[in-house]
């Protein structure tokens, strides 16, 4: 997702070296191996994850199972809740089947967590005079984006299962 792309490069400039070529230089070379190494470990596991998430198969009636689990319609909703609860599915329906950043994963857990993911930083509406941009950056910075995913996984886990 664009989050750990974003969280893989930040790493990569947090850790990165630049330095003079002098006589003492070569010293900093095995801190700068250390950071590649950290860098391409993150690589090498989010390639696993999603490589993971891809393999996994989601048919059509198992996203609508999902998005009733995700976001539940209780039997005493007032109009505005039911409202409310059937334009957050329509949206997710819509990005994961028509959404440039997710239909080609449409079938998969990965298309599923990409819906969530795409939906929370860019349609999820905004309260009060909160901007867009201020509350992703509130929601990276306090893991809520994270923690909005792996709830999604484990609603389609127990959906899956």
């Amino acid at each position: 997702c664009d989050n750990m792309i974003r969280s893989v490069r930040g790493e990569a400039k947090k850790n990165g070296f630049s330095f003079k070529n002098t006589k003492n230089s070569h010293l900093k070379i095995n801190s700068a191996r250390q950071a590649l190494d950290i860098m391409f470990k993150a690589s090498e596991s989010y390639v696993a994850e999603l490589e993971e998430l891809l393999s996994i198969s989601v048919s059509a009636n198992q996203f609508n199972d999902f998005l009733s689990a995700y976001v539940p319609l209780e039997s005493d909703a007032s109009k505005t809740a039911e409202t409310k609860v059937e334009t957050k599915r329509a949206a997710l329906q819509n990005m994961y089947y028509q959404d440039e950043r997710v239909a080609d994963y449409a079938g998969s857990a990965w298309g599923v967590v990409q819906a969530v993911s795409t939906w929370n930083q860019h349609s999820k509406p905004t309260r009060g005079d909160t901007n867009r941009v201020e509350r992703n950056a509130a929601d990276f910075v306090s893991g809520k984006f994270q923690k909005d995913d792996v709830e999604a996984m484990r609603v389609l886990e127990l959906v899956l299962a």
